[in-house]
């Protein structure tokens, strides 16, 4: 009755440090130091505390933190993060690359920032933009760049700013997600193999709605009565026994 584990990341960078001619739409004439993790923040998806893993105080490279975020990565069947395509795992993977580490174990990877777009026409689609559409509690504030500028220089206070926002972000998109799963129609399976259970959601709790016709038969349709979402199944599933349905919640 193992259930897929999928955790919720965001990733803070430093910088590129280079040398311009100017201060004003200036061309960089030379990288002297690309970018880094400063920190991340994690949870899997139904714990209750979300975590931030940080340089340690006089730390010279992000080896550690980039260590941590792959071994994580490596536990997890599917990783959720906004913007996870084209910025969050390519951050992630860059820095696995640039320390010679092996890439984490092979997981599934939702963005939901382009599920946001794909299903939907929100005003904006950014996080603090879709916290505010939903009513949600929104971003940490922060100072701006001293605040990454204060954590480059082990500055106290700016880890304390820096870890609530990053914090923050992760349990603000277990949020948004949960609120967008229902209409991922390509969400990666989580139902219980062998049992009637919601690819979606992995909950027992579902109402028979008809049947599906497809060009190789017709399925079982069903409707997820936790999170909403839709599923079809075949026959031969079991049906769970209502006291592993407790057992199982």
């Amino acid at each position: 009755m193992k259930k897929p584990k999928i955790l919720l990341y965001d990733v803070e960078n430093t910088p590129n440090t280079g040398y311009t001619w100017g201060t004003f739409q200036q061309n960089v004439i030379k990288v002297i130091k690309p970018w880094e993790l400063l920190c991340f923040s994690y949870k899997w998806l139904g714990d209750k505390t979300v975590r931030c893993v940080r340089r340690k105080p006089g730390e010279k490279t992000d080896r550690s933190v980039v260590t941590a975020l792959r071994d994580l990565m490596s536990e997890a069947d599917i990783v959720v993060a906004h913007n996870a395509i084209m910025s969050d795992n390519k951050k992630a993977t860059t820095r696995f690359t640039a320390h010679r580490l092996t890439p984490p174990a092979p997981f599934k990877t939702i963005d939901t920032l382009q599920v946001a777009r794909r299903y939907h026409n929100f005003p904006g689609n950014s996080l603090r933009e879709l916290a505010e559409f939903f009513g949600l509690k929104g971003k940490a504030p922060n100072s701006g760049f001293p605040t990454w500028e204060g954590c480059m220089a082990d500055e106290p206070w700016a880890w304390r700013e820096m870890t609530t926002y990053n914090k923050q972000d992760t349990a603000l998109l277990e949020e948004i997600y949960l609120l967008l799963r229902p209409s991922i129609e390509n969400h990666p399976n989580v139902a219980i193999r062998g049992y009637l259970s919601c690819t979606t959601c992995g909950s027992f709790r579902l109402q028979s709605r008809g049947t599906a016709d497809t060009t190789t038969g017709t399925f079982g349709r069903v409707q997820c009565q936790d999170c909403g979402g839709w599923s079809r199944y075949a026959t031969g599933l079991k049906h769970v026994p209502k006291q592993l349905m407790r057992r199982c919640k």
